[in-house]
C-alpha cells in the first residue's frame, strides 16, 4: 500500500509540475482570445500577476523563475488593451483595475528588465 501512494503522489507531482510549465501559454491564450470579456482578460492579467509575483514566504523554483520570465512578456504585451479598458470602458470599477494592474506593469514588469 505504501509504494502505491508513493507512486500516485508522485504521479501527482508531475501532473502540477505539468500543468505550471503551461501556465504561462494558457494565460497568454486567454489574454489573445479575441472572444474573451473584458472581465476575462482582466482575471487573466489577475493570474499573469500572481505568477509573476512568484511565492511568498519561499525561494521561487527554477520553473516558477521561467514562468516569471515569461509572463513578463505577457503583461507587457497586454499593456494595449489595458490602456483601452483604461480610456474606453464605461465600467468605473474595470476601468479602475485596469489602471491598478496597468501601474503594476510599469513599475514592477518595466523594473524586472534591468535586474
Amino acid at each position: 500500500m505504501g509504494l502505491n501512494m508513493m507512486s500516485n503522489a508522485h504521479e501527482v507531482q508531475k501532473m502540477l509540475r505539468d500543468a505550471l510549465a503551461e501556465m504561462p501559454v494558457t494565460i497568454e491564450s486567454g489574454l489573445s482570445d479575441p472572444k474573451a470579456s473584458v472581465t476575462s482578460k482582466l482575471k487573466w492579467v489577475e493570474l499573469a500577476l500572481r505568477v509573476f509575483r512568484g511565492p511568498v514566504g519561499r525561494l521561487a523554483t527554477d520553473l516558477e523563475l521561467e514562468n516569471k520570465r515569461k509572463v513578463a512578456l505577457t503583461l507587457r504585451e497586454a499593456v494595449p488593451a489595458l490602456e483601452k479598458i483604461c480610456d474606453e470602458h464605461r465600467s468605473e470599477r474595470l476601468r479602475n483595475t485596469a489602471a491598478r494592474y496597468l501601474q503594476y506593469i510599469e513599475s514592477e514588469v518595466g523594473r524586472s528588465d534591468r535586474g
